[in-house]
């Protein structure tokens, strides 16, 4: 597989998809670990060539809930 490279605009839109997520309540995770928008994106900034699965939890038919599983170092 080919291997990825963020680029500052995709930081940028990491980060402000993020902190949205976070101020509207949404609960974020790397795993089994809760962390905030920032350690979240430190994470995929220090370990590009690790791949991230995202797990969407809904309460209500709302986001309540976005887990980052790893699934490729």
């Amino acid at each position: 597989m080919k291997n990825f490279t963020m680029t500052e605009s995709d930081k940028l839109e990491l980060q402000l998809e993020l902190a949205g997520m976070e101020r509207q309540g949404v609960v974020i995770c790397l795993g089994d670990k809760v962390v905030n928008a920032q350690e979240a994106l430190s994470c995929f900034i220090t370990h590009e060539r690790s791949q991230y699965m995202r797990d969407y939890e809904f309460r209500g038919g709302e986001l309540h809930k976005l887990t980052f599983d790893k699934i490729r170092n």
